[in-house]
Order: C-alpha cells, then structure tokens, then sequence
C-alpha cells in the first residue's frame, strides 16, 4: 500500500523537522565525512536528513514519491539558504544513475520501504 503524504505535508513541515544533533555528530566519531560526497537520501519528506548532510557539505540528491513534502523540503531550504536536489520518485525506481552515490540514507521512511511479507 502506497501512503499519501499530501495532506499532512504542513504539519510534517512544522511539527517533524527535526534532527537529533548526535546523529551527524556520532557519524564523524565513526570517521564518515560528508564533504563533497555524493548521498542520496531515500523518502527524503520534507528535507530534514538531507540538509543536515548539506550542511556537512555534501552533494544531496533527496529522493521523495510526494509532491507536497517536495515542495514543503523547498520551502525549507530556501529560509536555511539549502541548495538540495529532489527527485519525485519511489525508493524502488529513483531513476538515479547506478555507481553514482557513496552513501545512501534512509530516515523516518522504512514503512514506506519494508513489505510485508505474506
């Protein structure tokens, strides 16, 4: 089953953008630098993963199936000054080119990328 975000994008907007500060902090302890790498950030929503990665410098291609998070991601990005590329496509056909990205991540979207199985 497809969710549909559409209606609930404002209140993701408002209410879900935020970014446990550990999480990029625990990364670095870990040796992972973002700085000019390539990340495609799966069931991007409204952009929370992908402008922090930004903010470490990377080169963020957010990819999300729902218009209204995509635009809500830009609305965003233009008030913290984030240049992000967004794809509006499903995990399981980005349309991205294969051997392109270092990392790929995925936060706050595994429903929508687990099926259950029978």
């Amino acid at each position: 089953m497809k969710v549909n975000f559409g209606k609930v994008a404002k209140d993701y907007a408002k209410w879900r953008n935020d970014l446990p500060g550990e999480l990029i902090e625990s990364l670095k302890i870990r040796g992972i630098n973002f700085a000019n790498v390539p990340v495609a950030d799966l069931g991007s929503g409204t952009g929370v993963l992908s402008r922090a990665l930004f903010k470490e410098r990377a080169k963020v291609v957010g990819v999300e199936p729902s218009k209204e998070l995509i635009e809500e991601a830009h609305n965003i990005d233009r008030q913290e000054n984030s240049r992000i590329k967004y794809v509006n496509q499903y995990s399981e056909n980005t349309t991205l080119a294969s051997d392109t990205f270092d990392f790929v991540t995925v936060l706050r979207a595994g429903n929508g990328l687990i099926e259950k199985q029978p």
